[in-house]
């Protein structure tokens, strides 16, 4: 499966864009180019990242039962952006640069299920153009990375806030996907992965007394950090910070250390010695709820009162959480392919060991030649998708989504 955009919706220039699928078209023929038709059929795969470690691990003696990660294609996103301001990090705050770039970013972020309370591994794709403005001509950043990228480290769950700087860790009993992560990329405390957990911040956000409001948004929002990095030997050749978030996730991790369906907390409450109640016949004894306007109480302005029969799942055309909500931030972006003499690189599945040859497993990016200024940090960026709510209640998209 590939990604192959709409023409309205293409990166900007026929270039950039023909520079993505010829990065990736296949030589059918096998004619040693790419020809008009079999770049015509290219586009962004779903899964190549996935395909190369399987091939990266058979060639360095890693079994599939400890190695292997397979994505389902539904949490597979795709933003793409044709004039993305970048600012300067200075001082604490940020300036202006005057530097602007096209982007195209495909990831996995499956916030559906279980997979990412434990697995910190997650592919990513990056296409990155800085080509217009003052500062272009100083920031050669020209970019095309895929890699399984770290968010955060494996099982364990970033539990803090999502503005917070302390971030209590919850130990997982689960082995995360692939069992090896440890050891091929344990993952930084620099790139959480915030996820929502009852005890720490689900419950209290969610469930307010009388006169208070209920915050989902503190209450839910994930926000999955990494750094995009292509090593080899002699040093980085380019690294991209960035961060994917999402305030409507499906699920959480529930009170009783596994998930648990968001829709189900706007049927539920606390009774004043704090334990959690569901049922129609426990309502009256209910103090905390959802409280406010939020998407809980116009779901279910009867809270915990509504008949059995009558409630929303978690995978049904009305409910609110559908993973709908997503942004992406960019931080620091920066590439040191000067002196080199080449463009394209192969890399294993996480970034590391780049050659100018392919080998078994190896991954194709794509580096401009030139280097970004030392002195320079690109402060963070958000980035909002052109349709904020791309499925609008009443569309036909669900869970898992």
């Amino acid at each position: 499966m590939q990604f192959r955009p709409r023409a309205r919706d293409e990166p900007a220039g026929a270039a950039w864009w023909d520079d993505i699928r010829r990065h990736f078209a296949f030589d059918a023929n096998g004619n040693g180019s790419i020809d008009s038709s079999e770049l015509a059929a290219s586009g962004v795969p779903f899964g190549y990242i996935e395909e190369q470690l399987d091939a990266f691990n058979a060639a360095t003696g890693v079994s599939p039962a400890i190695g292997q990660r397979r994505m389902p294609h539904t949490s597979y996103k795709v933003y793409v952006s044709n004039g993305v301001r970048r600012d300067r990090a200075i001082a604490g705050g940020t300036e202006s640069y005057d530097l602007t770039c096209r982007v195209l970013l495909a990831y996995h972020q499956s916030t559906a299920t279980a997979d990412a309370f434990a697995s910190n591994l997650h592919p990513i794709l990056a296409a990155i153009d800085c080509n217009h403005g003052t500062q272009a001509a100083n920031n050669p950043i020209k970019i095309v990375a895929s890699v399984l990228a770290p968010f955060g480290r494996p099982a364990l769950i970033d539990a803090g806030p999502v503005d917070g700087t302390t971030v209590p860790l919850i130990p997982l009993g689960a082995l995360p996907v692939p069992a090896n992560s440890v050891q091929v990329a344990p993952g930084s405390a620099d790139d959480p992965r915030r996820l929502p957990t009852y005890a720490e911040r689900t419950r209290d956000q969610t469930f307010v007394a009388t006169g208070s409001i209920s915050d989902l948004t503190a209450a839910l929002r994930e926000r999955w950090d990494t750094t995009i990095s292509l090593r080899r030997d002699g040093g980085e050749l380019a690294r991209l910070e960035t961060a994917l978030l999402v305030d409507d996730p499906i699920r959480y991790y529930g009170r009783n250390a596994a998930l648990d369906y968001t829709v189900g907390l706007c049927y539920a409450g606390l009774d004043s010695a704090g334990d959690w109640c569901d049922q129609p016949g426990e309502a009256g004894s209910i103090v905390r709820r959802p409280r406010g306007t939020n998407d809980c109480t116009a779901l279910a302005p009867n809270g915990a009162a509504t008949a059995l029969g009558e409630r929303v799942a978690f995978d049904a055309l009305g409910s609110p959480f559908r993973n709908c909500q997503r942004r992406i931030a960019l931080a620091d972006t920066r590439i040191a392919n000067g002196g080199t003499g080449t463009e394209v690189w192969y890399t294993d599945p996480y970034g590391g060991g780049a050659r100018t040859t392919s080998f078994a497993g190896g991954v194709k990016q794509f580096i401009a030649r030139g280097a970004t200024p030392s002195g320079i940090v690109l402060a963070e960026t958000a980035l909002l998708p052109a349709n904020p709510d791309g499925c609008p209640v009443g569309a036909r998209i669900h869970a898992p989504n």
